[in-house]
């Protein structure tokens, strides 16, 4: 009834046991680590798309935010949209 293994064995899964731990570990690290750099990037496109549409930057070229985190640091830069100019622009090009 009593089945027993030999010791080899037990300490053969101990190895593998803590290297698999160690592997999934590093996973996880990395997993977390591209997590909040894209939730980094997110938030600076927001803060750009939305200042780009504001009123008070309209006599602005260009709106250029940047952010840095752990190990990484992204500058984001757009320019301020008018839609007033393109719609003249698209006026004008109906016209011909």
């Amino acid at each position: 009834m009593k089945k027993k293994l030999d010791a080899s064995y037990t300490v053969e899964a101990t190895g593998i046991l803590a290297a698999v731990l160690f592997t999934v570990m590093v996973i996880l690290k990395a997993a977390f680590s591209l997590q909040a750099e894209v939730s980094q990037n997110m938030k600076i496109h927001r803060v750009v798309e939305e200042e780009r549409h504001a009123d008070v930057n309209k006599d602005k070229k260009r709106i250029e935010r940047s952010g840095q985190g752990n190990g990484f640091s992204i500058t984001i830069s757009a320019p301020v949209f008018r839609p007033e100019k393109s719609l003249r622009q698209w006026s004008i090009m109906e016209d011909k």
